[in-house]
């Protein structure tokens, strides 16, 4: 059986995690080849994703290339030129109730044509792909891939995904994206408001399965899980570099240093580890930014390499508490059994640290100044860290066996071996039951 994976960003180290799962349960599961479609190949060496399956890494389907330095301005046009022709044009096809195929003004990339040709099915990697928060009124390459998935006429599986927020200007747009949603085989949401957004944009619930987040699956990867007392006195941390104004930047900067400072007031050592890829989205500069405003700075440490995913999970759990801001930083950390607050930009994070029964050490991002996370630190080492970490450990290992199970039941629903998973498990029930 061959797939095709479908929209990894490839210099996203949450990303690249959900990536070595998707592959390594594929091959599980009776894929022999994978071929995987991607913002950025050259961040990917083929030999880091040899987990049982021969795996060909391609571009995007969007078939726009973003070029640097002097091609630049020509990489503009045609990406300009890719919005307003090849994305209406799918967007025509697809809406048109017309029989589905590929060709003229749908423009697709050679490599991704052939691999459509070839595939058996194509799996959308896990992440959150289906919103406007990545371009307005979802016109982005993630979009536009799954359409050409089912232009190609493959089953085409949703998976672990998060699901909006949406908000529309053109109606076609709005159209598009609930008609790719309603035509995908199979939708696996990863947190519960991304399973009630699928329903509400009309998505069969027979269809539907909530299921936990991919990289919740590599728990049986991790070597050692040592108490966390007995671990180096090391508190890890992760940034979120995003666009924010002047002021924005000022405050988030100060609320971090302000953290930074009351960690090493108590002998515990902060260490950050950078959730980009040396070379594109890179946030070394922002963790300097915050070093250079903490009073001690230059006594933190920073893991300054790109390291592969399953030496950044035994990174996570060498440390004794974690306080994370990007999404798989936190997963990171519930994986590791580490001990964490949670800062969260968008409510996944939130249900994530709800279905471990720690929402009450998640703050909201607009919340987490200085202060409130001193405050959420203490109230984290206050309580019984080492019965902590072994609920946290004892949860993921009841969350990862469900997740591997959901995506051998999804591959199995289309590919005419297990059956789709039975409605005492699908839905907002069954995947992910409430913490005990």
């Amino acid at each position: 059986m061959r797939a095709l994976v479908l929209n990894h960003c490839a210099y996203n180290k949450g990303d690249r995690a959900v990536l070595t799962f998707v592959v390594r349960e594929l091959a599980r599961n009776g894929v022999d080849h994978v071929d995987v479609s991607m913002n950025e190949p050259r961040f990917w060496r083929v030999e880091d994703l040899q987990h049982g399956a021969s795996v060909t890494v391609l571009p995007f389907g969007w078939n726009v290339s973003r070029l640097h330095g002097p091609m630049r301005l020509w990489s503009a046009v045609r990406w300009r030129a890719h919005r307003r022709v090849a994305y209406p044009a799918l967007k025509r096809r697809l809406l048109s109730g017309g029989p589905p195929r590929l060709g003229g003004a749908v423009l697709c990339h050679p490599a991704v044509r052939r691999a459509l040709d070839a595939c058996d099915l194509a799996v959308v990697t896990g992440g959150h792909h289906v919103t406007t928060l990545l371009g307005e009124d979802a016109v982005v390459p993630q979009l536009y891939n799954m359409g050409l998935a089912l232009l190609a006429r493959r089953p085409l599986l949703l998976w672990s995904q998060s699901i909006g927020p949406l908000a529309f200007g053109d109606p076609s747009d709005h159209r598009l994206t609930e008609h790719i949603l309603r035509a995908a085989s199979a939708t696996y949401p990863r947190d519960a408001p991304s399973y009630t957004e699928a329903i509400r944009l009309g998505v069969d619930p027979e269809r539907v399965h909530l299921t936990p987040e991919s990289v919740i699956g590599l728990d049986d990867a991790v070597d050692e899980r040592l108490p966390p007392l007995a671990r180096e006195p090391v508190v890890g941390i992760s940034v979120y570099n995003k666009r924010r104004t002047p002021d924005e930047l000022r405050r988030y900067v100060e609320a971090l240093a302000c953290l930074v400072d009351h960690i090493l007031s108590l002998g515990l050592t902060p260490r950050f580890h950078p959730m980009e890829m040396k070379g594109c989205n890179d946030d070394r500069w922002l963790i300097s930014a915050v070093l250079e405003a903490a009073t001690r700075g230059r006594s933190c440490d920073v893991v300054d390499a790109d390291l592969t995913t399953l030496d950044h999970l035994r990174e996570v759990a060498a440390c004794r508490f974690y306080v994370g801001h990007k999404t798989h930083s936190v997963i990171f950390a519930l994986v590791a059994a580490t001990p964490l607050v949670a800062i969260a930009y968008h409510p996944k994070t939130r249900d994530f640290m709800w279905q471990y029964g720690l929402e009450h050490l998640c703050l909201d991002e607009d919340d987490a100044d200085g202060p409130a996370l001193v405050d959420t630190f203490e109230r984290l080492r206050g309580g019984d860290v080492e019965r902590l970490s072994s609920d946290i450990a004892a949860r993921g290992s009841e969350l990862g066996a469900t997740v591997r199970r959901d995506f051998a039941d999804m591959l199995g629903s289309v590919a005419g071996g297990d059956p789709a998973p039975t409605p005492s498990r699908a839905g907002q029930g069954g995947a992910c039951p409430a913490p005990k």
